[in-house]
């Protein structure tokens, strides 16, 4: 019985004061499975999710629109601006579709619809609304000034609001001489709009 005492104290003698190893075979065997585990990268989908349904992302992509149609468009673009002012803006169905963790980038895709007021209708074939699928991209600007948007897809709205704008101006200069105004009283027009 002794011995059994014996051999249980010494036991725990030694796991008490170790195995015998030296101490740097012991931080080996500790340091080992911090080296080995790899940490895998966190998924971006809440970050992309909001990247991707902002309304700072929507604003973004309203002004990618509207600064493409006033870019080609020849004529007056105070149409054009004043319905800047004038239409909402909203993505159905935004999705994150990748995440680009060097760059920061997220890549996104959703339903583009852009309302148009009341009393333009006619502008644009009875319809009371554009709609276009897209597919966008956002990320920081390099020098952390702002953010760097880009869309593909945008060729049917912006052709549309040139469609319109070009309508709206040849009224415009049909009305001109008759002393009347050539916009909706319900949207706001700019001072400069008949001069």
């Amino acid at each position: 019985m002794r011995v059994d005492v014996f051999i249980l104290c010494a036991a725990l003698a030694l796991a008490a004061c170790g195995s015998g190893e030296p101490e740097a075979a012991k931080e080996e065997l500790v340091s080992a499975p911090a080296e080995t585990v790899e940490e895998e990268p966190e998924a971006p989908t809440l970050a992309g999710a909001d990247v991707c349904g902002s309304q700072e992302t929507y604003s973004g992509l309203k002004d990618m629109i509207f600064d493409e149609a006033v870019k080609r468009f020849e004529g007056d673009t105070v149409p054009l601006n004043d319905l800047r002012r004038a239409v909402n803006m909203r993505m159905e169905f935004p999705l994150v579709q990748g995440f680009n963790d060097q760059l920061q980038r997220t890549d996104c895709t959703g339903k583009l619809v852009i309302e148009l007021p009341p009393g333009l209708a006619a502008a644009f074939d009875g319809e009371r609304k554009l709609e276009t699928d897209l597919t966008y991209s956002s990320q920081p600007a390099a020098d952390g000034n702002g953010t760097i948007l880009r869309a593909d897809g945008t060729n049917y709205p912006v052709a549309r609001l040139l469609q319109a704008a070009t309508l709206v101006a040849a009224h415009k200069l049909a009305r001109k001489g008759a002393g009347r105004s050539w916009w909706p009283p319900s949207i706001p027009v700019s001072t400069a709009a008949d001069g």
